[in-house]
């Protein structure tokens, strides 16, 4: 009779650590694939990153070489006094609007808070420019005794309205 209760226990023995084996394998797998989810989660975040990254560079290139051109354009006039260089900068302010384009762009982005301060400093600092230039802009008309009147329909009458502006 002996022999008999062993195998029984035996048999329970073995079936428990069947069991265990099996509930061991299962949390195993359920593991291995909720932790595959999150590193496909992170591998997802990380390549949006990594693209709105390249963008936000070549937007912000673009922001910067905007500001550069009005700059330029402005000096082109203050030098030479050719009324092309301030209609280009005025176009540029009113009608491309490049800055305001890209500024809209990158605030779509939705960049992080840090990077929206100093987008915001960005854009007041070449607000400031544009003011800086104006007076610059105005002192060479001054100079050289050019009104508004003097251009009427030029450019659509667009030249007439930017001279006026400043």
């Amino acid at each position: 009779m002996k022999v008999n209760e062993n195998k029984g226990r035996s048999a329970l023995k073995s079936r428990n650590v069947t069991i265990c084996a099996v509930v061991v394998f299962l949390l195993i797998t359920a593991l291995t694939l909720m932790s595959s989810g999150y590193m496909t989660r992170c591998i997802d975040r990380e390549n949006t990153a990594q693209s709105n990254r390249g963008e936000l560079s070549d937007l912000g290139q673009e922001l910067a070489d905007a500001s550069d051109y009005l700059t330029d354009e402005a000096r082109k006039f203050s030098v030479t006094g050719d009324i092309e260089h301030l209609y280009n900068y005025w176009y540029e302010v009113y009608e491309e609007k490049t800055r305001d384009r890209v500024i809209n762009s990158l605030s779509a982005i939705d960049p992080p808070e840090n990077e929206t301060a100093l987008l915001a400093e960005a854009k007041k600092y070449s607000d400031t420019l544009i003011k800086t230039e104006t007076v610059s802009m105005n002192l060479m008309l001054t100079a050289k005794g050019i009104t508004a009147k003097q251009f009427g329909d030029s450019k659509d009458g667009r030249l007439a309205e930017y001279v006026s502006i400043v």
